[in-house]
């Protein structure tokens, strides 16, 4: 009996504290992202269900890609530069949606003229802008070749963190360094890394 007279204080209290913690969890708006046109609430446990979605959409053409081409990169390299490039629009089949920078950067991947010209001459190719805008496979293609020539690039300069460096290089451009102040390309590349730690959970 003296026990119970002892524990039922604490009892009391953690049964208010968790009621507590579960009014302040209903009260919690999450912020809603739209990908792949439909709408997701961005707490962990939807995102992981999202993120395998992800996976079962792009994982067979990025592999087919990267062995196609024997590239240096990963799935999650390039998953992660779809995620952070596209998966806030809403995406159609025909890959037609997805332009930014005022029509400068297209696709799933917002492939670029300069990265389109510099893919051709380094992998011998002849891929358009018309190609990557109107066709879903191709615009993956380059991007993830595009990818890969910056993660050869950061590997070569013998960064504290290849990875994270090949996705400041892709956002801005292949001079891009560990120590190099350009803001945006480094907030690019943390949010992207972020991506990719998730994917390789």
């Amino acid at each position: 009996m003296k026990n119970l007279i002892f524990i039922l204080p604490f009892a009391i209290f953690a049964y208010f504290l968790s009621k507590k913690k579960l009014v302040a969890e209903k009260e919690t708006v999450l912020p809603e992202i739209e990908i792949l046109g439909e709408k997701y609430k961005t707490n962990e446990v939807v995102m992981s269900g999202l993120y395998a979605k992800i996976y079962d959409k792009f994982y067979v053409d990025i592999v087919g890609i990267i062995n196609t081409y024997a590239l240096s990169i990963n799935t999650k390299m390039a998953l992660s530069i779809i995620m952070i490039e596209s998966s806030t629009r809403s995406i159609s089949e025909n890959n037609k949606t997805i332009i930014g920078d005022d029509g400068n950067s297209v696709g799933y991947m917002q492939v670029s003229l300069p990265a389109i010209k510099d893919v051709n001459k380094k992998f011998s190719k002849t891929f358009s802008m018309n190609d990557v805008l109107k066709n879903a496979y191709s615009n993956l293609s380059v991007g993830c070749m595009y990818l890969d020539m910056c993660y050869n690039s950061a590997k070569n300069s013998n960064s504290i963190n290849p990875i994270r460096l090949s996705f400041k290089k892709y956002n801005g451009g292949n001079d891009e360094t560990d120590n190099s102040k350009n803001a945006m390309a480094e907030k690019y590349a943390e949010k992207a890394y972020n991506y990719f730690l998730t994917f390789s959970k």
